[in-house]
């Protein structure tokens, strides 16, 4: 089972009481403290020797939410929540959310208890601009050496250029999960070609390149085949011939 989709506790630490439908109770076996975790709790995981991960449903949107609780003096602290539609986890320590969704593709890392924006500034020269300035879609798909594998081994990032609104072009990326470095060669279905990257041509200067291209082709599309190529009234009326009396 994958982590977060079940109890994973130290029992020689905590007794686990309870279920999904009526909630959950946790009860320190040394303080004999008891904590209430509320209903539609899908998993939780002890990540410290009083901190929980939390991973639960919530009644009131169609979405889920991962949160940290500290459980300490009798007392539950929120130490961290994110709510979200999907979540993978990209290696033990980080997790995934809305990889796919615009914008989405936040990382939280458990150890540091922090987020991190990185997969949405991999393609602008101005690392404080999102990657969606220059998108028209992405997508991330995990590989795993095995079936059994718990975290992926590559990410291979498929991303569809702004410029590509008319075309189907893809910038073919792996990634190496642990780095979040882009790995050479990557692949161009618009040039058909594998590009090495290098320390000057990297995967900023290709993106560039890509929505460079595809302007241009985009601009030749418009004007073969949406452009108004109609005359004015004025002008066909200038070239009827005159009639003679």
């Amino acid at each position: 089972m994958s982590r977060l989709y079940g109890i994973s506790c130290n029992e020689e630490q905590w007794c686990v009481k309870g279920n999904r439908d009526d909630g959950y109770k946790l009860v320190n076996r040394t303080t004999l403290d008891s904590y209430s975790i509320p209903v539609d709790v899908i998993g939780i995981e002890q990540i410290l020797d009083d901190t929980f991960l939390v991973h639960q449903w919530r009644t009131m949107r169609d979405e889920w939410q991962i949160c940290r609780v500290k459980l300490s003096d009798g007392k539950t602290i929120l130490e961290y929540h994110h709510e979200f539609q999907h979540f993978n986890f990209l290696t033990k320590d980080i997790i995934i959310f809305d990889k796919d969704k615009s914008l989405g593709g936040i990382l939280y890392s458990i150890s540091q208890n922090c987020e991190m924006d990185t997969m949405n500034h991999m393609l602008h020269e101005d690392s404080r601009i999102y990657d969606a300035s220059c998108l028209f879609q992405r997508y991330i798909t995990f590989l795993y050496d095995t079936e059994d594998s718990e975290y992926p081994s590559l990410l291979l990032v498929d991303y569809k250029p702004i410029c590509a609104y008319h075309s189907n072009e893809y910038l073919q990326v792996f990634f190496d999960p642990n780095s979040l470095q882009p790995l050479s060669p990557v692949y161009s279905t618009l040039r058909n070609q594998y590009l090495t990257l290098t320390e000057s041509y990297t995967l900023k200067e290709i993106m560039k390149e890509e929505n460079h291209y595809l302007s241009i082709i985009d601009d030749f599309l418009y004007n073969l085949y949406q452009k108004d190529n109609r005359k004015s009234a004025e002008e066909l009326f200038s070239m009827l011939e005159t009639k003679e009396d």
